[in-house]
């Protein structure tokens, strides 16, 4: 949503990312479903136990639509920053959002990119694959929040030196 914000509510724009995000979860889904198999259960001496079996050696292939994405909602926000800084134009807000948009892309690809890695390794642990996939859903929480908190604190730090100036006017 914060591309959507800094390209000015654009509705083709929109649509445009939503589709791709679309495609993404299509993707990943249709990619993953090959992987259900990778969890059997079974019964050891009377007790209902689930196993973790190796995961085929495709599975890897699962984590590129989400870098692909990642990297097409980063291209757009370069692109508005190069935009901004040859037109001199611009918001208080950009330099804050283009800050955290770039340092989310970063730790999300980083962690994308991890998990890539760990399951095209011929040579996996039973778990190793979860420890990835975890990182993977905590970072971009993580780092939407601090996007926010950022947000709100600059909102904030703004309207008071509006505030105090327009008093100190008096």
């Amino acid at each position: 949503m914060r591309i959507h914000a800094v390209y000015g509510c654009d509705r083709p724009l929109l649509f445009l990312m939503f589709a791709l995000l679309l495609a993404d979860l299509i993707g990943s889904v249709a990619i993953s479903v090959s992987k259900v198999h990778a969890i059997a259960m079974t019964s050891v001496k009377g007790q209902t136990v689930c196993l973790h079996r190796p995961l085929p050696s495709h599975a890897f292939i699962s984590w590129i639509p989400p870098l692909l994405f990642e990297s097409f909602l980063i291209f757009l926000m370069l692109l508005k920053g190069w935009w901004i800084y040859r037109s001199g134009a611009g918001f208080s807000m950009f330099p804050l959002i283009m800050r955290d948009s770039l340092l989310y892309f970063f730790t999300i690809f980083l962690a994308f990119v991890a998990n890539t890695i760990i399951w095209a390794l011929p040579a996996r642990l039973h778990l190793d694959f979860q420890i990835g996939i975890s990182w993977a859903i905590a970072i971009p929480c993580v780092m939407s929040s601090r996007l926010l908190l950022n947000m709100r604190e600059r909102f904030y730090t703004d309207t008071t030196v509006l505030v105090s100036s327009l008093r100190d006017e008096e």
